[in-house]
């Protein structure tokens, strides 16, 4: 029971990391390094790889101070969201008459202005184009039951976990909540079974953003980006696809394991 909360915690905050890289927080990475060191695996590995023990103290002293950062990240964007509601603006348009007409043009244009881009209509769309996928190679269980999105100040964010070593982060365009990207966060855990689900679920990832691609040229992106190579060291992938103005991006980590990101091909021209 010990390991299974030290898996959610660790996941969880992999997961929130990686949202909040995508998001443009620095505090991201401090999230991810946090759970990866409370996932027991990665730790066990740390630890006989260094000779080095880390006291529990400093365990449970960086969780907290995590969780720290999230309830005061989370009170601070409600200050905000209140202080923005309810205080009025000096030198705003006077709408006391009701009339639309009257307000200048600039009134009603966004704060934040920034190309929006998107590789799926909705994240329902993406759930239920993955989930299609996994009926087609009849995986059940990696089925994606429900999405619950997350509002941020620039980005919205879904996160989902798959199993307690795949976890899913996809980044959402703040007007009408369009899929920008998705994050694909994955650890191997030494099982064929844990090989099988990491292959899959890219797979359905591919599917899913390039619908209109035959298995063969699903096969053609896995190959190119190195995942059929023979002997292929996981650690040391890193590497680019584009296909259908659509980026596919693998990267492997000894440390953090497997990411596999998808985003559009104009997100940085």
């Amino acid at each position: 029971m010990r390991n299974l909360v030290k898996w959610i915690v660790g996941s969880s905050f992999v997961i929130t990391g990686g949202a909040w890289v995508i998001d443009g927080s620095i505090l991201g990475v401090w999230f991810i390094v946090v759970g990866a060191f409370t996932i027991p695996p990665f730790l066990n590995y740390v630890e006989a790889e260094t000779n080095f023990q880390l006291s529990r103290v400093w365990k449970y002293t960086s969780v907290v101070i995590t969780f720290l950062i999230i309830i005061a990240t989370d009170q601070k964007k409600d200050a905000e969201s209140i202080s923005s509601t309810d205080t009025p603006t000096r030198d705003g348009p006077s709408l006391s008459d009701g009339s639309i007409e009257d307000a200048p043009e600039h009134a009603s244009q966004p704060s934040h202005q920034f190309s929006e881009h998107s590789i799926v209509s909705t994240p329902e769309e993406f759930r239920k184009g993955f989930n299609a996928f996994m009926a087609e190679v009849d995986n059940n269980s990696l089925k994606i039951q429900r999405l619950s999105i997350d509002k941020g100040e620039v980005n919205n964010v879904f996160k989902y976990m798959l199993t307690e070593n795949i976890g899913i982060v996809g980044q959402l365009n703040k007007s009408d909540n369009s899929v920008r990207s998705i994050l694909l966060t994955m650890q191997g855990d030494g099982t064929f079974e844990s090989g099988l689900n990491i292959m899959t679920t890219i797979m359905a990832v591919i599917s899913t953003t390039n619908p209109a691609l035959s298995p063969e040229e699903r096969g053609k992106i896995l190959k190119n980006l190195g995942l059929l190579r023979q002997g292929m060291d996981v650690n040391k992938l890193n590497a680019r696809v584009s296909k259908n103005r659509v980026r596919y991006h693998i990267q492997g980590s000894d440390m953090m394991g497997l990411f596999f990101a998808v985003e559009s091909e104009d997100e940085n021209d």
